[in-house]
């Protein structure tokens, strides 16, 4: 068996190749033969199985499978023919065969056995009968099937129509044409429910049976159309009027089926109200928007469009809504001024950004007309709409045209601004009137307060204190235009402070008393003893006041007299006190009195206006007790005399409360504590600047004096001073410039100086530029002394006893009889001059009379060379110039012969008379040499006749005047030589010539220190 099995599986046999003796053409023949017979053999079982796999309704098919084995058997052994060319395998190649040969012999024999079976298949024709028999009875079954499935997809159709007909939230009625009529066929149970249940008893009979209502009307013959053609009609709004079923109803009808139509309705009978309603309130409101008179739109703030505008923004700016459809929001914009347009974006940010709907705010903008003017709103925005996340989606404003109000706003703005422009000029021309007005003013009262002073006779000093009354008189007049123009720009400020009630009624009738005494009335005071002593309020307010209604008192009396009657009385808790000025004199008419507090206004007669005055002082009045939260009444009767009242709320207070301005001193001791002060005084007016030099004078102060800021900044940086007088308005510098530069220059030098306004700029304008040039007070003038002695020992150190040594107070101290002989004999000489008007102008202070005689020469010496000068170049203009300054100088001192020849000189160059202009030039200094003459012999008589005085003059009297001066020196205070003068002779019976001079020099030029030294050395040699 193991060899059998060898043998067929032994390839060692000799290969086919041989038979054919390897030659290639047999060889390669033979293989491509058998390989294409193996592809077909191997290609047709699979084409078999496929077509048996299609068709799983044929028979037989164990066949075609057997008939698939075998083939592919057969293409095996075409394979392995292949196979043994090269290599033996014969055995293979049998069992291959064999293989082959069985199932060949099976198939063979299922073919046998089939071939009965097979020989039953019908022909194609029977097959056809057959076919065309099937075909026709299995068309009859389906056409039997259909015409079944027909009716019963009818029955459901309908059914289902039915349901949704039934099921449709709106009634439904079906009508057929029938003819020429249309008949109610059905309906739904919606329209049972509008309609009621009695309509449904007329199905089967017309429309317009069932439906009276319609009977007539259009809407039949539209449904009887589209029963027949068919088409589509629907009404939103059709009435329908029954006695079961009225109202309003949304109606549609279209074609079912041929002759068919069916007919949608609804009630929308309270729908229709609403829509009606909402109709009505959107004209009401488009209605109402168009009667305002404000434009109003809105707009979508997320499609950036505007959506409405009503007809009064068309007016107002010439759009309408279509020349917006295509407009953005930047274009929008545009349509506003450029000026205001960054204000607006920001105002609607705010508005759209808050979650605020409504807003109180308004906005001013321009904007562009559709002519292409500009037009002025005032707007006001508000959200209308916000979405779901809050954020506002619709904007609506409103604006109203505002150019005729901004057009009289510009020009109220012209108005006011002119009108400040006039009251500015007019303030400017009251502080020019009042300066002008007020220089010469000082003169003639400080001339007058000085001039009493001094011993005078009875009826002199009579006819002075009238002149002084009748000025004080003036002044008030214009104190009163500058005060009612203070409360007319509403720049008038109350200052309380505590003062003593006595001395506010002792300042208020003191001034009216002698002309009270002169008319014959009695003047007489009575105060309530319930008062109290001292009160707070504003004194000075409340003596103004007084003083004009006691001085109109007196004014109007002619018989009798005035009376002031002050009590007091509380109401809710405030004390007021009131002060009743009543007369004798000669009353007021009752038609007057309402006129009595007009500005401007006097009583209008004749013997009423022979008074004067300038019917100013009751309105003053007036306002000044409405600014101190009181009342001025009054009570009168023509000839009868009149009663003003005057109540003021006033609060009470302690005496110790009282804080005096002045110190606690007596007038001398005021004028010692002053002493030894060294003063700047910057005056441009020659009679003022002597005025206040001799008022300084008397409180023992030296001063230097600059006619111009210019000289003031060169005053103060060549000498130390204690304090500044700054008059302000004066030529080259101004006092408010010249002060600012001295502080500044204070500043950088680390000096400390008090400068003070003295002018007769009283307004408070003024008073404000005082204040920013950095003075500290102001002296208005004409000069008070009293004022001039309150100020002045605010701002000035007080002296101790042993400083009270500077020139002046060493002058009051020497002996009075080599004063008096000095004078008599130095007047004696003085041929030329006017020596009384001179003395008088200085209080009779021979002293000072002969130091501004000194100084008034040495000032001019240069300017008769200067004047000499210009003579001789023709410069007749300075010539001229030269006189005049030299002139008024000389009139001052009351050298008339060179005040004479200065004028002299003066007229001939006005006279254009050159020839005589040098010899008068010569003659004007030959009278200054004069001067100098008598100055010099002066000096020698002054020695002459101190000589015996010292003698006389024990040496511990002298060594107490040395020490005294070189106290002075210790404290650093100024002292110049001409201040020294009359002190100089003490110590130069001390000291030898040299020594002398030297002491001199080192007074001139501040070595104070070398100047104790000398002094001392002077005490040695007593």
């Amino acid at each position: 068996m193991n060899d059998t099995l060898e043998s067929l599986f032994n390839t060692g046999y000799m290969p086919h190749g041989h038979c054919y003796l390897w030659k290639p053409d047999i060889l390669w023949l033979n293989v491509i033969s058998d390989s294409m017979i193996a592809f077909a053999y191997f290609s047709i079982p699979v084409i078999l199985y496929y077509f048996v796999k299609k068709r799983p309704e044929l028979e037989f098919k164990g066949i075609f499978i057997l008939f698939s084995a075998f083939i592919l058997l057969c293409g095996l052994t075409h394979v392995v023919s292949i196979f043994v060319i090269w290599h033996g395998a014969y055995g293979v190649h049998g069992l291959f065969k064999l293989a082959t040969a069985i199932v060949s012999c099976i198939t063979a024999y299922k073919l046998f056995s089939i071939i009965p079976d097979a020989l039953k298949i019908p022909t194609p024709s029977a097959m056809k009968e057959v076919l065309e028999l099937a075909h026709k009875e299995k068309l009859e079954r389906l056409t039997a099937e259909s015409h079944l499935s027909v009716q019963e997809a009818i029955k459901e159709s309908e059914n289902t129509l039915r349901s949704i007909f039934n099921s449709l939230p709106i009634g439904l009625h079906m009508f057929d044409l029938k003819g020429d009529e249309l008949f109610f066929a059905g309906y739904n149970k919606a329209a049972v429910k509008i309609l009621g249940e009695a309509h449904t008893k007329h199905v089967g009979e017309t429309i317009e049976a069932a439906f009276p209502d319609v009977a007539g009307k259009e809407i039949v013959d539209t449904y009887k159309n589209i029963a027949v053609n068919g088409g589509e009609w629907k009404d939103e709004t059709v009435h329908y009027d029954d006695s079961e079923a009225s109202g309003v109803y949304r109606v549609q009808s279209f074609q079912s089926k041929q002759n068919s139509a069916i007919v949608l309705f609804d009630d929308v009978t309270q729908a229709h109200k609403q829509e009606l309603a909402i109709k009505q309130k959107d004209s009401f409101i488009n209605a109402a928007f168009n009667a305002a008179i404000t434009a109003v739109y809105i707009f979508d703030l997320q499609n950036k469009r505007i959506e409405y505008l009503n007809q009064t923004f068309s007016e107002q700016t010439g759009y309408t809504l279509d020349d917006f459809q295509d407009a953005n929001t930047d274009s929008l914009l545009s349509l506003v001024h450029p000026d205001h347009l960054s204000d607006l974006k920001t105002f609607l940010s705010n508005i759209i950004n808050e979650h605020k709907d409504i807003n109180h705010e308004h906005i001013e903008f321009q904007m562009r007309h559709l002519n292409g003017d500009y037009v002025w709103c005032l707007a006001k925005y508000l959200i209308l709409e916000r979405d779901a996340e809050g954020n506002a989606s619709k904007l609506m404003g409103s604006f109203l045209n505002i150019d005729s109000q901004k057009a009289m706003q510009f020009k109220l703005v012209k108005l006011k601004n002119d009108a400040e422009q006039a009251n500015e000029t007019k303030t400017n021309f009251l502080a020019n009137v009042s300066h002008e007005v007020r220089t010469p003013m000082n003169a003639i009262l400080g001339l007058i307060s000085l001039t009493l002073k001094m011993d005078l006779g009875d009826k002199q000093r009579e006819h002075l204190e009238r002149m002084e009354v009748s000025s004080k008189a003036l002044l008030q007049i214009l104190n009163d235009i500058l005060d009612f123009s203070k409360l007319e720009a509403g720049k008038f400020s109350i200052s309380n402070k505590t003062f003593e009630l006595q001395k506010l009624l002792d300042m208020a009738t003191g001034i009216h008393s002698l002309v009270a005494k002169d008319k014959g009335l009695f003047l007489n005071t009575r105060i309530s003893s319930t008062l109290h002593t001292h009160y707070v309020g504003d004194q000075l307010r409340i003596n103004q006041v007084l003083n004009n209604l006691i001085g109109n008192a007196v004014k109007f009396t002619t018989e009798g007299g005035v009376t002031l009657n002050v009590s007091s009385h509380f109401e809710d808790g405030i004390e007021y006190v009131c002060f009743e000025v009543r007369d004798t004199g000669l009353g007021i008419a009752s038609k007057d009195i309402d006129k009595l507090f007009d500005s401007f206004h006097q009583v209008d007669n004749s013997s009423m206006r022979s008074y004067g005055g300038t019917g100013l002082g009751l309105a003053i009045s007036q306002s000044l007790c409405a600014l101190m939260a009181g009342e001025i009444s009054v009570e009168s009767e023509l000839g009868k005399g009149s009663i003003f009242t005057v109540c003021l709320p006033l609060q009470p207070t302690k005496p110790q409360d009282v804080r005096d301005d002045e110190p606690n001193r007596n007038h001398q001791q005021i004028i010692q504590s002053l002493s030894g002060n060294h003063i700047l005084l910057v005056e441009d007016n020659e009679t003022n600047k002597i005025v206040a030099e001799e008022m300084l004078a008397m409180l023992g102060i030296s001063s230097v004096h600059a006619k111009n800021g210019e000289e003031a900044i060169v005053a103060f940086q060549n000498e130390r001073f204690d304090l500044i007088l700054m008059d302000l308005q004066m030529p080259i510098l101004d006092g408010y410039s010249a002060a600012s530069t001295i502080l500044e220059m204070a500043q950088e030098n680390d000096r400390d100086i008090p400068i003070l306004a003295m002018s007769a700029a009283v307004l408070d304008s003024a008073q404000d530029k005082v204040k920013n040039a950095g003075m500290l007070d102001h002296i208005s003038k004409p000069i008070d002394i009293e004022i001039l002695h309150g100020k002045l020992s605010t701002y000035l150190s007080w002296k101790s006893d042993a400083q009270l040594t500077s020139a002046t107070h060493s002058m009051g101290r020497l002996n009075q009889k080599g004063i008096d002989a000095e004078q008599s004999t130095f007047t004696q000489k003085l041929q030329h001059f006017d020596i009384d008007a001179a003395l008088g102008r200085m209080a009779g202070n021979f002293i000072l009379f002969k130091q501004l005689l000194a100084s008034f020469l040495h000032d001019h010496k240069e300017s008769i060379k200067n004047l000499e000068a210009a003579v001789e170049a023709h410069d007749f203009e300075l010539t001229q110039s030269i006189a005049h300054t030299i002139k008024g100088a000389a009139g001052t001192v009351g050298a008339s012969a060179v005040q004479r020849e200065a004028f002299k000189v003066e007229t001939a160059v006005e006279k254009a008379q050159p020839f005589e202009i040098k010899a008068l030039t010569n003659e004007l200094a030959i009278a200054l040499q004069e001067i100098e003459r008598i100055l010099d012999d002066s000096a020698e008589a002054t020695d002459s006749n101190m000589r015996p005085l010292l003698a006389e003059m024990p040496a511990h009297e002298k060594e107490r005047y040395i020490e005294m001066l070189l106290d002075t020196l210790r404290s650093g205070a100024f002292l110049s030589e001409l201040d020294l003068e009359e002190q100089f002779p003490y110590i130069q019976t001390c000291l030898n010539d040299d020594q002398f001079k030297s002491l001199k020099e080192h007074i001139r030029y501040l070595e104070y220190d070398k100047a104790t030294k000398l002094l001392n050395k002077a005490i040695g040699n007593l």
